[in-house]
């Protein structure tokens, strides 16, 4: 799945009737090293976004 979707799908999960967001405390990095992956990854997802919008 493309990560976009990913995010979509655990977003709408989350959102309730009324369009706001029940509270997450489940973390998904739980590894050494998981947040500095993830801050790289999302950097290049934000970067890939702004690309292919403009």
């Amino acid at each position: 799945m493309f990560p976009e979707l990913v995010c979509e799908k655990f977003l709408g999960k989350l959102r309730t009737e009324k369009g706001s967001y029940k509270r997450y405390l489940g973390s998904p990095l739980r590894y050494a090293g998981g947040k500095s992956w993830a801050a790289l990854f999302l950097g290049g997802a934000i970067l890939r976004l702004r690309w292919l919008r403009s």
